[in-house]
């Protein structure tokens, strides 16, 4: 299961739209005249948000460092408020969601994957899978070993959970999920190449931690090329590479190529089946419609078999979803 931000709307955590108006609102004009002048220039584009605005930022920022004396404003100045915006980016994930339904999910999920763990990949900053899994006593396999510190082991991404009960045999973990977070984490910051999850994302404030986010914006595909997305997004191609497989993703929009590709790819496959929910498919979803093994919800009508129906499932959002699940 992949899940986008639409997965955590249940929870109280913003969508792009209001998450560009409280990032705006919390960087006054007088401090920060630079981001509401690009806001002002780009605003009146199609689907523009926070994260256009990022992105104009860090092109700003790379023609300061690398031709200077073309630039209109100092390199620091950018800088300022690249770091201000990607702070309040992560300022709402940081406090606790309602996790009700997502712990509902890890349960049914656990039960419904009865000969390996459920693998659950998300494109979110937030806690929630973590926190419903804790609460649930599902062990939550994330790529982050240790007790006192937990650091990133790419070593531990493809373990198998159980208890050895003889050599060469192992029995399941009765509830257990691997965690994908391809975009970060809240509580995961680096300092050079070491990375580290922090509890609730009680990072300490003025040391040597950063924090370890792919931000909005689109260079999102590159970053998320470097350590540990790499071995996520790797992971995660892998597992869709699967034969007779199957993939549902929630609140995605197909809007991250280096994503996407990876899924087109699988629903190129026959034998393997893409549950799409999605809001509104037809700009999400062009060419995967018509596709027989591809069945996607929306708000308002469904694909199934590769042909439309007005019928309305309901399921597209994850409230509605888990219902369904516990319903099985």
């Amino acid at each position: 299961m992949l899940l986008g931000a639409g997965a955590s709307a249940c929870a109280g955590y913003p969508l792009m739209a209001t998450l560009t108006e409280q990032v705006l609102a919390s960087l006054a004009s007088e401090e920060f005249p630079l981001v509401h002048k690009v806001w002002d220039s780009v605003k009146g584009e199609a689907g523009a948000n926070i994260e256009t605005v990022l992105g104009w930022l860090y092109s700003l920022l790379h023609v300061c460092q690398t031709t200077p004396d073309v630039a209109c404003v100092e390199a620091s100045e950018v800088e300022r408020c690249v770091k201000a915006i990607e702070q309040e980016i992560a300022r709402p994930f940081l406090g606790v969601g309602d996790t009700s339904v997502h712990r509902r999910l890890m349960v049914r999920m656990c039960h419904l994957n009865a000969r390996a763990p459920a693998v659950v990949a998300t494109c979110n900053y937030d806690l929630l899978v973590e926190r419903a899994c804790e609460a649930e006593q599902v062990w939550c396999l994330d790529g982050f070993v240790g007790s006192c510190q937990r650091k990133w082991s790419v070593e531990s991404l493809p373990l198998w959970v159980g208890t050895v009960e003889e050599p060469r045999r192992f029995r399941r973990h009765e509830k257990a999920v691997r965690l994908l977070k391809v975009h970060g984490s809240v509580s995961w910051a680096t300092d050079g190449d070491e990375v580290v999850a922090f509890p609730d994302g009680a990072i300490p404030e003025g040391g040597k931690w950063t924090r370890r986010l792919v931000y909005p914006t689109p260079r999102k595909a590159g970053e998320s090329f470097g350590e540990p997305y790499s071995s996520l997004l790797r992971h995660f191609t892998g597992l869709t590479d699967r034969p007779n497989g199957l993939l549902v993703t929630l609140g995605f929009s197909y809007r991250d190529s280096h994503l996407a590709g990876p899924i087109r790819q699988f629903a190129s496959k026959a034998d393997r089946t893409l549950v799409a929910l999605v809001q509104r498919p037809e700009g999400a979803l062009p060419g995967l419609l018509d596709q027989r093994n591809v069945i996607c919800v929306g708000e308002d009508k469904a694909w199934v078999d590769g042909r439309p129906t007005d019928e309305k499932l309901g399921i597209w959002q994850l409230p509605e979803l888990v219902s369904f699940l516990e319903a099985l």
